[in-house]
């Protein structure tokens, strides 16, 4: 998944995802895809193949070759042109398999409501991994940012954990309790001052 520079970005990104997928779930869309099947369809009548991808499709021990615009470019006018692309044997390698791997996709029996679900649970699931993981690091950066505000502040970790400990508080007694508390006494004494 390619992602934009910002977080915004990447909310616009699956979002437009997500309503992609809702589009594609439209009456016109299903019939369009009918269609689509229809000219797609094998000849003689055999019905459409699922293909399950190889385990060198899904662990890539090397890096694959990158294909820029221009060597797309290049490709596809040497093939209007009958003639040999003018690039290495690796980057006409991966162009010849993208345009197979899209051939087989293009005649997968799924149907596309099921392609149009996975891509909105896919927007869905990016969301969710980015906040799970946003949430997880907030989590596990808490503790030392507490030890350390702690460290830097000893007077005020001192008074707020007597008074957390002396009875004197009714909230309960966590770190990020007497986080929020040191917090608000410098804010405090920032604004007396």
């Amino acid at each position: 998944m390619a992602v934009k520079d910002d977080v915004a970005g990447l909310f616009e990104q699956e979002w437009a995802r997500f309503w992609q997928g809702w589009e594609a779930l439209s009456p016109e869309a299903q019939e369009q895809e009918a269609a689509r099947r229809a000219r797609l369809r094998s000849p003689g009548g055999l019905p459409n193949t699922v293909s399950l991808p190889g385990w060198d499709e899904v662990i890539h021990l090397t890096p694959r070759t990158p294909v820029t615009d221009a060597d797309r470019r290049e490709y596809y006018s040497a093939q209007r042109a009958r003639r040999p692309a003018d690039l290495s044997v690796d980057t006409a390698t991966e162009i010849e398999r993208r345009r197979a791997r899209a051939r087989q996709m293009a005649s997968s029996s799924s149907p596309a409501y099921s392609a149009a679900f996975g891509q909105m649970l896919t927007a869905l699931d990016n969301v969710q991994d980015f906040t799970t993981t946003v949430a997880t690091l907030g989590r596990v950066a808490l503790w030392p940012a507490i030890r350390t505000l702690e460290a830097i502040t000893p007077r005020f970790a001192a008074i707020e954990a007597s008074s957390c400990w002396s009875g004197t508080s009714s909230s309960p007694v966590t770190p990020s309790a007497i986080f929020w508390r040191i917090a608000v006494s410098r804010s405090d004494a920032a604004l007396s001052a």
